[in-house]
């Protein structure tokens, strides 16, 4: 079980080391952060590492239907972000887009590692 979830485990530490930097990143004083395109890149980023890294660490406790599981936590990052709208902080369709996006990597990084482990 551990050797499977070893990849999950790297996933979602590197998720978290990558949401981690840029939400320093967002911070930062430096000129090329303030471009609108790379500032709403930097913004929606923590949701997008936060929901893979979320993704993979159900995988790691979960040991079946791993999709299903994957699907509950992205419905609660999605109710969350949507409760943002009417309780009126901060609400961002890039925050939703990016959080569908992390779900889809992670299924993607999923299906490639179990098809990796099926061939060993």
């Amino acid at each position: 079980m551990l050797n499977k979830s070893k990849y999950h485990i790297i996933i979602f530490l590197l998720s978290v080391i990558f949401g981690v930097l840029i939400k320093i990143l967002r911070f930062s004083q430096c000129s090329l952060f303030q471009m609108d395109i790379i500032s709403d890149l930097l913004n929606c980023l923590p949701s997008f590492f936060a929901t893979t890294g979320l993704c993979m660490l159900p995988l790691i406790i979960v040991k079946k239907q791993h999709i299903k599981t994957m699907g509950f936590v992205v419905l609660g990052l999605l109710i969350y972000e949507m409760e943002q709208y009417w309780t009126d902080r901060t609400f961002d369709i890039l925050d939703i887009i990016a959080i569908i996006l992390g779900y889809l990597t992670s299924i993607l990084v999923f299906k490639i590692f179990k098809e990796k482990d099926e061939l060993q």
